[in-house]
């Protein structure tokens, strides 16, 4: 919540509630969105931010049918094609599924959410993390690498 000294200014999204009509708190929405089990207002107008079983929050904050299985997956475009995925995950090239994300730059295949399985030539994947393969480095006898051309400590 966040208020001033005499009244509430908004409520916290996570919280599931909105601004009581008298601004002193917050309090559980009368939803009137469809299949909706949660609303919050922004702005003055009932988003959505849990549907019920079955349902899934689309972007315009409505609920739609979940009716397709594609793993991670939070809205589908019809039963063989994704159109959203959940957190850490993104659509695959094909939009047929989701795919774990790597923020490294030298990760070619994420195994799982943070976790490389492959890395770019030149680089190992050590626990999920690619590190420089030294021996391919471009310095002659380097046994500590910085980058593949910069050694930092030779044999």
């Amino acid at each position: 919540m966040a208020c001033t000294n005499s009244k509430c200014t908004e409520c916290a999204y996570s919280s599931g509630t909105v601004l009581a009509n008298n601004g002193k708190s917050c309090v559980s929405p009368s939803c009137s969105i469809s299949n909706c089990q949660n609303c919050y207002s922004y702005n003055g107008q009932q988003r959505c931010q849990k549907c019920k079983s079955g349902y899934t929050v689309d972007s315009s904050y409505n609920c739609v049918s979940s009716t397709c299985s594609i793993s991670y997956c939070t809205t589908c475009k019809d039963s063989s094609s994704c159109a959203a995925c959940v957190t850490n995950y993104k659509l695959s090239n094909d939009q047929t599924g989701c795919v774990p994300v790597c923020n490294d730059t030298n990760c070619v295949i994420c195994l799982k959410p943070g976790y490389c399985g492959t890395c770019v030539s030149g680089y190992n994947a050590n626990n999920g993390v690619c590190t420089i393969d030294c021996s391919k480095s471009f310095v002659a006898n380097c046994k500590t690498c910085l980058t593949l051309a910069t050694c930092i400590q030779c044999n």
